[in-house]
């Protein structure tokens, strides 16, 4: 399983102590650049000889060279690690692309009549799909951040306004000194670029679609903030910075099973064990807004096999990649068999807490499920797709707030579940 690592050339490394002060890590570069880290803000040190060995993404304080981009790691609460610059950026420094949202080109008139909205299925969500610009542009796992990412590096970060080799931006500076630049690149609109080298304007992949808006963040001299881009404004046609992260890697869980399978810590899109994820139509491997019959394949023939596990039905194996894949039914049952179940509350989320018999946990958040547009049992009840079937009605996994799980079958399988991914 991969993990994040903080990689660093190291001189040495000293633990300074003072009278009436906290204790520091003190990181001195081979570029003489020293890094002071307050000792209750470190959580773990690794140290590896070289990320080819150990096929892990490297993360770092700030950018070590000119090979970009760059993870860096700004000691957020959830993990995420920032790249070190822009979409089609070769430095901090540079501007990089302007996209209207959901577009992955740059062009030559950013307006409403030239925007791609009227020709696709508008999603509230694009991170990790054909619309997200860091993942078509980067691959692997670059995404577009998340509404709630973008908060946190708003919420938890120094943001200062300065002049970086000639450029002015933002130096963001995270909780454990680490740090990334974002340069002032204005914003296109019409035929133009827009407060170059005073405004930064940078989208997030959430939006409200009835709406017209996106999320994203801006900043100039005197502020910084987050919110939603006004339609006065040009909304989503307006052509913006895209600063990527990298997607958080869920981990694979030992619950002490018979079998070995091992379960994943959260679900399939989501970032964090108390998030939905993706709700998916059985066998699809894109989220949507209408969960219906007439959007079922296109409303074309569908005729998978009695189990899509590691197949290209499995939303999963597809997204994933590796040995993950959706559970089958007898897998669920020895979750069933082989664990403890109890009804909890998780980060203001409701849902159930799995306990192995080895004490380790997962937790499967109660997020309801989709009938065309409407969002069924959020809150109190839990409804998972397996990879199989019987006939042509998919089994899935079912739990309320009454704690009755239980394997069915029956559920129709153009509704929009959640998808919970195993390996071995």
């Amino acid at each position: 399983m991969k993990k994040y690592i903080l990689l660093a050339s190291l001189v040495s490394i000293g633990i300074s102590f003072a009278s009436q002060a906290q204790n520091m890590l003190v990181i001195e570069m081979n570029d003489n650049s020293v890094y002071k880290i307050k000792e209750n803000n470190i959580r773990d040190i690794t140290f590896c000889s070289s990320a080819e060995e150990t096929d892990d993404f490297v993360a770092y304080f700030s950018c070590p060279d000119d090979n970009h981009p760059h993870l860096i790691d700004l000691g957020l609460p959830s993990g995420t690690k920032w790249a070190c610059c822009n979409i089609d950026a070769n430095s901090p420094e540079e501007h990089g692309g302007h996209f209207a949202w959901g577009e992955t080109e740059e062009k030559s008139y950013y307006d409403w009549t030239t925007y791609e909205i009227y020709t696709w299925d508008r999603k509230e969500e694009i991170t990790d799909t054909k619309y997200d610009v860091a993942h078509i542009k980067w691959g692997g796992s670059w995404v577009m951040p998340t509404d709630k990412q973008v908060d946190e590096l708003y919420k938890k970060c120094h943001w200062n306004w300065i002049s970086q080799n000639g450029v002015y931006g933002c130096l963001v500076t995270g909780p454990n000194g680490g740090s990334i630049f974002l340069p002032a690149a204005g914003y296109c609109q019409y035929d133009r670029i827009c407060d170059a080298g005073s405004l930064g304007s940078y989208w997030s992949s959430s939006s409200v679609h009835d709406k017209l808006v996106a999320y994203g963040f801006s900043f100039n001299s005197d502020y910084w903030s987050a919110g939603y881009f006004s339609i006065q404004r040009g909304g989503l046609s307006v052509g913006n910075s895209v600063r990527a992260v990298h997607m958080p890697v869920a981990q694979a869980i030992d619950l002490g099973l018979p079998s070995g399978t091992k379960w994943a810590s959260w679900n399939v899109g989501a970032f964090s064990p108390e998030e939905p994820g993706g709700y998916f139509a059985w066998g699809e491997t894109e989220i949507k807004n209408d969960y219906s019959s007439e959007t079922y394949y296109n409303n074309g023939y569908f005729n998978p096999n009695d189990d899509i596990g590691a197949t290209d039905y499995d939303v999963a194996h597809v997204m994933w990649g590796g040995s993950w894949r959706m559970p089958s039914v007898d897998q669920v049952k020895e979750l069933f068999d082989n664990c403890s179940w109890s009804w909890t509350t998780q980060g203001r989320v409701n849902g159930i807490l799995v306990i192995g018999r080895n004490g380790n946990t997962i937790f499967l958040p109660s997020i309801g499920y989709y009938v065309r547009d409407d969002l069924y049992g959020g809150s109190y009840y839990g409804s998972y797709w397996l990879s199989s079937r019987i006939w042509s009605l998919p089994q899935y996994l079912d739990f309320d707030l009454y704690l009755n799980p239980d394997c069915r079958d029956g559920r129709t399988p153009y509704c929009g579940l959640t998808v919970r991914a195993v390996c071995q």
